[in-house]
């Protein structure tokens, strides 16, 4: 009995068996990925491992996405894009390029169309990253909302990465796949025409009508518009402060604007509402609730009131916590996460929600979180820091600008492989691989620093992505899907088919991430293409970018959620201003395509 046992465990699975399989391991993707339980490497992982363990793809087959040219070509580009982030100072040159804009709307249009012509050529996380510090502390300087800016920071970014090849490694993830298939890749040209209309028209949008629905995002205190993120931050009365002693009333502890007076600790007991005759006493934890100038305001007031967290030689900042941060949804404690960062946590911010953190016990962080540290100098010199914070606050100690000499051979070294690439003569993965080098021998970057640059998770993203797909196909459960789909959009044609495979990855991208959309549509549209004996190019080219419609959700697209904490934003405000633009952007996208491969209906 236990022989025959063991060989029905061992005996490689049907067809039939193996089809369910992939299907259960995909549902499996989509509502962890969704749920956002799991990492999402951890959740590709997991499920690339069920397939192997069980027969259904080989090692081999794993291996092979690790040496797949295209998915080389995304980890170049993006270490390449990070690189440039760490090592160069961008700030001198958004000043010198917004210098002297004063009104929101012309610094709105100008911020947009610089930000899609950047991210047409480098990755749109990095663009973000260091736009989305300037962008809010501009807002602050000129008095106007960081809702009114950042939404259309983060889709700027989406439309501009689609105008090149290179522009979102979605377009680079898809190649993967083709290329995989033997099938003819997409080039440069492919995206340009139908890249810059989609951008054009989505800018233009932003720029007259989405700016109106955009949120003034304001919470009302004694009739005190807030005009950025508030937190709750404890501070604590010294036995050195003059109001020790005085009825609470007599002290100037509620007449601070922009800072409120919440709730006072004594001990063991939690005073709220605070009567008018409490008396101060030393060792009161007072909890104000405000923005964090104003809240300083009230340390700095030579009253004796201070931040127990916080050292008067540190330096105070806002950073928003990426996806890519190593103590995400851990218990996080404060003395080993001082010593590893030479930070103390202060004060989170979450969607819209004050965390009330205290000096002694641990805390927990997540991705979009906005946090007010207590930083030393050693925290501006962390390795890798970008993988764990984005610096918001923009006076914050900067990377000391390189001189001119070498910003001249970066960006010549640059341009001359662009120009070789868009002539031909340089494939797009020896282009990356030869700017990579140059840095390296120009000594602009060390070895050091592109082993720290390196994200892991990223890598098995893209390459359990990769071995989905296959697994997809050569199961043939690809196929039955597809005639499934076929049988509700064949009677309308080529453009009925091109629709739905349209409508179905920005269904999928706006919940789940646009790798796993492209993962899960495209064995679809190969298996349609082949089973009609019509060329895929269209239907490939409409999932490239379906797959980059990351407007409705900010759980959709890493840029969205990247602004979701610091705009101060609600799910709403995405979907009021993503939905008209994923209209304008499908749209355009479905005519552009129907006219340039003559697709017709039956």
């Amino acid at each position: 009995m236990n022989n025959q046992l063991l060989a029905l465990i061992m005996s490689p699975l049907t067809v039939q068996q193996s089809q369910w399989l992939v299907m259960g391991v995909m549902l499996f993707v989509i509502i962890n990925l969704f749920l956002g339980r799991l990492k999402p490497s951890t959740t590709f992982f997991i499920a690339v491992m069920s397939l192997l363990v069980a027969g259904v793809v080989s090692p081999e087959q794993v291996l092979q996405g690790f040496a797949n040219p295209q998915i080389i070509t995304i980890i170049l580009l993006i270490l390449i894009s990070s690189l440039l982030h760490k090592h160069y100072n961008v700030g001198k040159l958004l000043d010198i390029l917004f210098k002297h804009i004063k009104s929101p709307k012309g610094f709105l249009l100008r911020m947009m169309v610089y930000s899609a012509s950047l991210s047409s050529m480098i990755n749109n996380t990095p663009v973000v990253a260091f736009m989305t510090s300037y962008v809010y502390g501009w807002g602050k300087k000129n008095q106007v909302p960081a809702s009114k800016l950042l939404i259309p920071l983060s889709y700027a970014t989406i439309l501009g990465g689609m105008m090149t090849l290179v522009g979102t490694s979605t377009n680079l993830v898809l190649n993967g796949f083709i290329a995989q298939n033997n099938l003819a890749v997409f080039k440069f040209a492919d995206f340009f025409v139908p890249g810059l209309l989609v951008t054009s028209l989505g800018i233009a949008y932003l720029y007259f009508w989405g700016y109106k629905l955009l949120p003034t995002t304001q919470e009302i205190f004694n009739e005190v518009q807030a005009m950025a993120p508030e937190y709750l931050i404890e501070t604590e009365v010294s036995q050195r402060s003059v109001l020790v002693g005085e009825p609470l009333i007599k002290t100037p502890l509620q007449n601070f604007d922009g800072a409120y007076l919440i709730e006072l600790h004594r001990g063991d007991e939690v005073i709220s509402p605070i009567p008018e005759d409490l008396i101060v006493q030393s060792d009161d934890r007072l909890m104000y609730m405000g923005q964090t100038d104003r809240i300083m305001d009230i340390v700095n007031a030579g009253l004796g009131i201070d931040v127990p967290q916080h050292e008067e030689e540190k330096e105070l900042i806002e950073a928003l916590i990426p996806s890519s941060a190593s103590f995400l949804r851990m218990a996080i404690d404060r003395e080993k996460f001082k010593k590893q960062f030479d930070a103390e946590i202060i004060a989170i911010h979450r969607g819209g929600e004050k965390l009330q953190t205290k000096k002694n016990e641990t805390v927990e962080l997540r991705s979009g979180d906005l946090v007010l540290l207590s930083v030393g100098d050693r925290f501006f010199q962390i390795p890798a820091r970008e993988k764990h914070f984005y610096i918001l606050t923009q006076d914050a100690k900067e990377k000391e600008p390189k001189q001119k000499k070498e910003l001249f051979i970066v960006g010549g070294i640059i341009l001359t492989v662009v120009a070789l690439m868009i002539t031909g003569i340089l494939t797009l993965f020896k282009g990356a691989l030869l700017i990579l080098t140059a840095f390296l021998l120009f000594r602009l970057v060390s070895f050091s620093d592109i082993n720290k640059e390196l994200d892991m998770n990223l890598v098995v993203v893209l390459v359990s992505a990769l071995t989905l797909g296959n697994a997809f196909i050569s199961t043939g459960t690809a196929s039955i899907l597809s005639n499934s789909f076929l049988s509700v959009f064949y009677p309308f044609g080529e453009i009925g088919i091109l629709c739905g495979i349209f409508a179905l990855t920005v269904l999928l991208t706006s919940f789940v991430t646009n790798v796993a959309a492209i993962s899960i549509i495209f064995p679809i549209a190969y298996s349609i293409a082949h089973a009609l004996g019509v060329d895929g190019t269209p239907f490939y080219l409409g999932i490239a970018f379906a797959a980059s419609a990351a407007f409705l959700t900010p759980v959709s697209y890493q840029t969205n959620w990247m602004v979701y904490t610091p705009g101060n934003y609600t799910s709403k405000d995405f979907f009021r201003v993503g939905f008209p633009l994923t209209l304008i952007y499908t749209f355009t996208c479905i005519i552009f395509i129907i006219f340039k491969y003559d697709l017709v209906a039956f």
